[in-house]
């Protein structure tokens, strides 16, 4: 977990610096898990890695299209998901997400931008409920301006240092 613990520090120390996660973290990282997993449980930790990486990906995949993470949030979490196996992933996900909450609503406040986000979730939510009757919503209501942007990493590595303190 000192590899994950490594690439998750440097995640976070770029996303707070430049709001981006390198591709090289990822490209490092995917691999590094796999073969971790292999060696401590051969192939039952290595297909155990790589359902941990897809489920991370693809939880995080839908957030991505609707522009409330970054292509590199979806890609750490599914490092940390080759990390952690497919055993464990759903629990780093409930933490990582409530670390996100809390991330999310620290910095809306900190911002002065409630009344934003409180439009734009009246947007989001009115364009899943027209969506659901098949219909549009206007373009110019769904151009909304983003109220506060985070750097997921930060919550990410929060769920993952949560999860470990509570399976030591």
């Amino acid at each position: 977990m000192i590899i994950l613990l490594l690439i998750l520090g440097l995640a976070v120390f770029f996303d707070l610096r430049s709001r981006r996660i390198p591709n090289v973290l990822v490209a490092a990282g995917l691999p590094a898990g796999f073969i971790l997993a292999a060696v401590a449980n051969g192939l039952d930790g290595l297909l155990g890695s790589l359902a941990g990486a897809g489920i991370g990906i693809g939880v995080f995949l839908p957030f991505f299209v609707f522009r409330l993470i970054g292509a590199g949030d979806v890609k750490l979490f599914g490092v940390v998901g080759a990390f952690v196996g497919q055993a464990h992933i759903f629990q780093v996900l409930l933490y990582s997400l409530i670390a996100g909450g809390v991330v999310g609503v620290g910095a809306l406040l900190l911002s002065g931008n409630t009344g934003r986000a409180l439009h734009n979730f009246r947007v989001f939510f009115v364009s899943v409920v027209l969506r659901m009757q098949h219909e549009v919503m206007p373009l110019s209501e769904l151009a909304a301006q983003s109220a506060v942007r985070i750097p997921y990493a930060l919550a990410i590595a929060a769920g993952v240092l949560v999860w470990l303190g509570l399976n030591p």
